[in-house]
């Protein structure tokens, strides 16, 4: 069974070339991660400083209790 996730960020003014070149060049480990967690469709739809983000997993892989490190590591790299 799959759930699906949907939800926005917003995009700080003055680091659009940053924001994608970091989604561009994502890290191994992070995609190897979202495999693991059961993520089978993640993507970011961008308008303006807007970010639609949209996820789909599969949940009869358990949810993990606590944040990975590597994701704590992606989400300061991109604060």
């Amino acid at each position: 069974m799959n759930e699906r996730r949907a939800w926005i960020m917003k995009l700080k003014p003055g680091n659009e070339v940053l924001y994608k070149k970091k989604h561009d060049d994502i890290w191994p480990e992070m995609l190897d991660l979202m495999n693991k967690q059961g993520t089978q469709n993640f993507s970011i739809y961008r308008y303006g400083y807007l970010l639609f983000v949209y996820q789909e997993r599969d949940c009869s892989i358990p949810e993990p209790d606590t944040i990975n490190p590597i994701v704590w590591k992606w989400w300061k790299m991109m604060a």
